[in-house]
């Protein structure tokens, strides 16, 4: 015989409380069974279940996290994408609080769009706002946004970013101020000698229809006189603006229209009546190989830059480079140049590398001289001669060390009779 569990039901008839209850603790949420309450121990948090799904009773800090729709609550769920649509009475969206201060608040995290459906939103209840104002932010700055009054006239001078501009109050400030500026007047007759007459405005402007001298200016039919300032004077061109229009070729003397060179003619070098553009100057300039090289060319110019590049040789003139004292002992570089002192230190060195050295002896007695002459070598040449006459002669020469020699006479000279050179 199988037994048969009976569930119980406690009616309290609306009268007797549960004391002390605690729902069932679990970690992770069963089953659903509808009317289950359970209280989940890993986010702290009470759940309800309406027989398919549980739902949380609270954030834990009064944040609503679910919304059933129904009642003017609308709740439309695809996939993660959730819309909530407010519609209490089928015509406004409430708000809480009245008078001024009504606030309709919206929570931030997540909320990224906001749609106000059709006309059904009444903007006086969003918040009372005097006439000609709407609510935003003209700062130019991030900021709260704040009262902006709409301007409908711009004759006063705005100094504040406080407010907006309708497009009509704009459009007339426009014209109103595009008014004041000049307008074009018509033609004017140059041979009268005057300028314009009347009330002139700066910027009004007249064509010439007849040629004519004013004050110095000779206008021809197409130029344009263009007034200054309020008032301008019939006669004071300074006052005036003269645009020419037309005008023949420009001359050393007559300011006219030119036109520019071409590369051959600059290099010609012969117009008058024509203008270089750079182009031109690039083709007249010589390059660093026709400076070297092109010894012929006169008709082109050479930069500072080329002329560096100008080295002088033996074939060609140019700009030379001094030699150093080390490339001068060297003797091997033929396009540097030897200065007087470079020069001075080879001839020096070679002057100590032989070098020379004499004396005049004769004593009336003494046939057999030692010369000492410190040249430092056995390798030297010895020369005797007459003092008087500088007449060479024949003698015994005898080389003693690398400082001294000897030389010997058969007779005694007589005193200073001859002069003894050695050189090295």
């Amino acid at each position: 015989m199988s037994t048969i569990q009976q569930w119980s039901n406690l009616d309290f008839r609306q009268s007797a409380q549960l004391i002390n209850v605690v729902l069932q603790k679990v970690t992770t949420n069963p089953t659903a069974w509808e009317g289950g309450l359970v209280y989940n121990t890993t986010d702290d948090l009470p759940y309800w279940s309406d027989g398919v799904d549980w739902y949380p009773i609270t954030g834990g800090t009064g944040t609503i996290t679910n919304v059933i729709g129904g009642g003017g609550i609308i709740v439309d769920v695809n996939g993660d994408d959730v819309t909530v649509t407010f519609d209490p009475d089928d015509n406004t969206l409430e708000l809480s609080g009245t008078g001024n201060t009504a606030v309709a608040r919206i929570k931030e995290e997540g909320v990224t769009t906001i749609h106000l459906a059709d006309e059904s939103v009444v903007f006086s209840k969003i918040q009372e706002i005097p006439n000609l104002t709407v609510i935003g932010n003209v700062s130019g700055e991030e900021d709260i946004p704040s009262v902006v009054t709409i301007l409908t006239n711009l004759d006063t001078t705005i100094a504040e970013h406080d407010s907006l501009a309708t497009a009509r109050s704009v459009k007339e400030y426009i014209n109103e101020v595009v008014g004041d500026i000049g307008q074009f007047q018509g033609g004017h007759d140059a041979s009268t000698e005057l300028f314009p007459s009347g009330s002139t405005m700066p910027g009004d402007y007249w064509y010439i229809t007849v040629a004519g001298t004013i004050d110095g200016h000779a206008l021809n039919v197409g130029d344009v006189i263009i007034a200054k300032q309020e008032n301008a004077s019939t006669t004071d061109s300074d006052e005036w603006v003269i645009l020419v229009t037309k005008k023949e070729q420009a001359t050393t003397e007559v300011l006219g229209v030119v036109r520019f060179a071409t590369n051959a003619e600059a290099l010609g070098f012969t117009e008058t009546q024509r203008a270089l553009t750079p182009s031109n100057l690039a083709a007249i300039r010589a390059t660093d190989s026709e400076v070297q090289t092109g010894d012929t060319i006169t008709n082109k110019f050479i930069t500072p830059s080329g002329l560096s590049t100008r080295v002088a040789t033996t074939g060609s003139t140019g700009l030379i480079q001094i030699a150093t004292q080390q490339e001068v002992f060297d003797g091997v570089d033929d396009e540097k140049a030897v200065t007087p002192e470079t020069l001075k230190a080879v001839t020096d060195e070679i002057e100590d590398g032989f070098g020379s050295y004499s004396e005049v002896i004769g004593d009336d007695s003494t046939t057999i001289f030692t010369i000492t002459h410190n040249l430092d070598s056995e390798d030297v040449l010895v020369q005797v001669r007459l003092e008087d006459t500088g007449g060479l002669i024949n003698v015994l020469t005898t080389i003693l060390n690398e400082d001294q020699i000897s030389v010997s006479f058969n007779d005694a000279p007589d005193t200073n009779q001859f002069k003894v050179i050695v050189k090295k």
